[in-house]
């Protein structure tokens, strides 16, 4: 019904349109044609945006809904229908922002401005979000070493220093600087033997 009322004006407009630039034909064209012509269009449009807008939200209710939701990995989500639904966990809520491509074995964040660098095994992207969020969502996979860094415990190899700053030796060709507030319990995580002159 609405798409109707909404083929009016345009009908005038396309109508008013020809005769600008058709002035000889403007007289054979009946303004019903045109307005029939337009509600199809009109029709076609409405139908196409709402088709389009039907498939973004699929996903986003299948997931709510417990259904299977595929992995990197090719394999499923799959949950329980009959279980409580439980929110997300925070891990996924961070992962979901991260391409399925870098994986989820996650070596050292970055503040970039508004964006924070998320580096992994498999490469790096820049993701919309806070520092701060983000080391909330990934809890105690590993710790804040400055306040612009956070590395994944596992991937700490060692604490070096070098031109008088402390760094955190992280798995393949990174090091990761550590600010004097941070040292302590960078310390503490790291063992004795991969310390090389930290006071």
């Amino acid at each position: 019904m609405g798409a109707l009322f909404a083929a009016i004006p345009y009908s005038a407009v396309t109508y008013t349109i020809y005769g600008l630039f058709q002035p000889q034909d403007v007289a054979h064209v009946v303004l019903w044609e045109v307005y029939r012509s337009v509600v199809v269009l009109v029709l076609a449009y409405t139908c196409l945006v709402q088709y389009v807008a039907c498939q973004r939200a699929k996903p986003r209710r299948a997931t709510e809904a417990g259904h299977a939701s595929p992995r990197s990995d090719g394999g499923t989500n799959e949950l329980p229908l009959t279980a409580p639904q439980l929110p997300a966990a925070p891990q996924s809520w961070f992962f979901d922002r991260v391409p399925d491509m870098l994986g989820r074995d996650v070596v050292y964040l970055n503040v970039c401005g508004h964006y924070i660098n998320v580096v992994t095994t498999a490469g790096s992207c820049l993701v919309l979000m806070r520092l701060a969020d983000a080391m909330a969502a990934l809890g105690d996979l590993g710790l804040q070493v400055h306040r612009s860094y956070w590395v994944a415990h596992r991937h700490i190899t060692g604490i070096s220093r070098r031109d008088e700053r402390a760094l955190v030796r992280v798995t393949g060709p990174h090091e990761v600087p550590v600010s004097r507030t941070h040292l302590a319990a960078v310390r503490a995580a790291v063992p004795s033997r991969n310390v090389d002159g930290i006071r």
